[in-house]
C-alpha cells in the first residue's frame, strides 16, 4: 500500500484554498470591486465628539415621529447617531426671509448660528467674500457618490473650491402632467411612452395639446404660473436666462439672445393659438395645480407637487419630463436648493462626518420611499430615469441672481399680448444687467 503524503496533501488543499479565495474576489452582482471610498470607510470609524453639538439650520421645522415612515427614519437615524457618536443633532428653524441674512450676519460675527446651512436663493455674495468652507477639503464627503447632485456641486464651484452641496437623489424639476382619460377621449399618443421611446419632442408635445385643444374647444396646456411655460421652452431649447460660467463666479444674461426670445415667441404663439393659457386668471399660487386636479386642464407644466396630483385627481394621471427640441429629457435646474459650511466652522471634519450620515435621511436620498405608494408604476419609472441623469451628470442650473428685477409686469404684458417676446426681453435684459452687478459688486 502507498504511504500517503499528509504533507503534499496539506500543500495542495491550501493550493485549492487560495484559488477559491482568490476567485471569489472577483467582480459580483453588488460590488465591482471598487476600492472602499473614505466615506464608506468614516461611516463606519468610531469616532467621540466629546458632546458636540451639530447645529442645522433650514426653512423648514424638524421631521416629527409618528407623522409618516419617513420621519420616522429620520428619528431613527438622528437618535442612533447622537448615541454612536456622542453629540446632539440640533436643526434650527428660521422663516424662509430670515435664513439667509441671520446666518451671513453670525458669520461675520465671528460665531456661526449653525453649522451647515440649507436654502434655495442666491449664494453667490457669501461665495465671492469666501465666507462658506471648501468643501472640497474634507476628507470625509466622497463627491462622486451618487447622492450628492452633480447640478448643485457645479454651481458652488469657484476656482477650484467647492462651496454648495445638496444630497438629493431626485429633484422634482421640468416636469409635466397629463390627464390620461382626456388623452384617450381625444385618441392622442401617451407623452410617457413616447418619451422612454425616444420619441417625444417638443414638436410633438405642441402637435399633441393642439389637438386636444382643436377637438375640445378649448386651451389644453397650463403652466404652473403665467409664464412658466415660456422659461420651459427656452429650457428645452438649451438657453437659460442666466448662466454662470464653470468654475468662475462670472455670469452671462441671455435673455435678449435669440435662442431665448425664439424660446418664448413659440410659447406666446401657443397662447396666441388659445393652446396655452396665458395663466393671467390666477388667484393664487396653486391655481393651476387646482385646475389639473379637478380635471379642467390636461396638461399642466411645471408643479412639483407629484404626490398631491395623484392623490387629489379622480382620473388616471400620467407624468413625463418636459421633451428638448431633439427628444430628450430638459434637465436644467429651478431654483435649486443647497447646503454650506460657514468657513469659520469649529472642527469642520467633525461636522461633515455627522453631515453626511444625517443628510440621508434629511432629503430624500431614498426618494421611492417617498414616492413607491403614492404614484403609479409609470411616474416611478419617470423618477427613477430623471433622477440617474440628476445625479450621474453635471446639468446646467439657472443661477436666478435676478430673482426681484421687477420683471412681472413686462411679462404679463407679453402674455397677455401688448407686446412681443422680443420687445419684453429687451426691456427685462437691462435689468437683469443691474441686477447681476449689484449681487456681484
Amino acid at each position: 500500500m502507498k504511504k500517503i503524503n499528509f504533507k503534499r496533501i496539506a500543500c495542495l488543499l491550501l493550493a485549492l484554498m487560495f484559488l477559491f479565495t482568490t476567485a471569489g474576489c472577483g467582480k459580483t452582482e453588488d460590488n465591482d470591486s471598487k476600492p472602499v471610498s473614505n466615506t464608506q470607510s468614516e461611516k463606519e470609524e468610531v469616532r467621540d465628539l466629546g458632546g458636540r453639538t451639530i447645529k442645522f439650520l433650514a426653512n423648514w421645522t424638524e421631521p416629527q415621529k409618528g407623522n409618516s415612515d419617513r420621519e420616522n427614519i429620520y428619528w431613527q437615524k438622528k437618535t442612533e447617531v447622537q448615541e454612536k457618536y456622542n453629540c446632539t443633532y440640533e436643526h434650527i428653524y428660521l422663516a424662509d426671509d430670515t435664513v439667509y441674512n441671520s446666518f451671513i450676519t453670525s458669520i461675520l460675527s465671528g460665531d456661526p448660528m449653525a453649522d451647515i446651512v440649507s436654502y434655495k436663493y442666491n449664494p453667490f455674495p457669501a461665495i465671492q467674500q469666501d465666507l462658506f468652507y471648501n468643501l472640497s477639503n474634507l476628507k470625509e464627503l466622497d463627491f462622486s457618490e451618487d447622492k450628492w447632485l452633480k447640478a448643485v456641486s457645479n454651481m458652488g464651484t469657484v476656482d477650484g473650491k467647492q462651496y454648495l452641496m445638496l444630497s438629493i437623489k431626485f429633484v422634482a424639476d421640468n416636469l409635466i402632467f397629463y390627464n390620461k382619460d382626456t388623452f384617450e377621449k381625444y385618441g392622442q399618443e401617451d407623452l410617457w411612452t413616447l418619451q422612454k421611446d425616444g420619441k417625444l419632442t417638443l414638436d410633438k408635445l405642441i402637435e399633441i395639446a393642439t389637438n386636444i385643444s382643436k377637438a375640445s374647444g378649448t386651451y389644453s396646456m397650463r403652466g404652473d404660473d403665467a409664464t412658466y411655460a415660456h422659461r420651459m421652452f427656452a429650457s428645452a431649447s438649451g438657453v437659460l436666462p442666466i448662466e454662470k460660467v464653470d468654475n468662475k463666479l462670472e455670469f452671462k444674461v441671455n435673455v435678449n439672445s435669440t435662442e431665448f426670445v425664439n424660446a418664448y415667441t413659440k410659447a406666446q404663439q401657443l397662447v396666441t393659438d388659445g393652446v396655452l393659457s396665458n395663466g393671467l386668471d390666477a388667484t393664487n399660487w396653486s391655481y393651476s395645480r387646482s385646475l389639473f386636479n379637478a380635471g379642467s386642464v390636461p396638461i399642466l407644466l411645471g408643479s412639483e407637487a407629484i404626490v398631491d396630483h395623484f392623490a387629489e385627481s379622480d382620473f388616471e394621471v400620467g407624468m413625463c419630463v418636459m421633451p428638448t427640441v431633439d427628444g430628450k429629457m430638459t434637465t436644467v435646474g429651478e431654483d435649486l436648493a443647497w447646503c454650506a459650511m460657514p468657513y469659520n466652522v469649529k472642527n469642520p471634519g467633525d461636522v461633515a462626518f455627522i453631515w453626511n450620515i444625517m443628510t440621508d435621511v434629511t432629503f430624500d436620498v431614498d426618494y421611492k420611499i417617498r414616492f413607491r405608494d403614492a404614484v403609479s408604476d409609470d411616474a416611478m419609472d419617470v423618477i427613477e430615469a430623471l433622477s440617474k441623469i440628476q445625479t450621474t451628470t453635471v446639468t446646467p442650473v439657472n443661477c436666478d441672481v435676478a430673482a426681484s428685477v421687477g420683471e412681472t409686469s413686462t411679462l404679463n404684458s407679453m402674455v397677455s399680448g401688448s407686446i412681443t417676446p422680443a420687445q419684453a426681453m429687451q426691456t427685462i435684459e437691462p435689468l437683469y444687467e443691474a441686477a447681476l452687478k449689484a449681487y456681484l459688486n
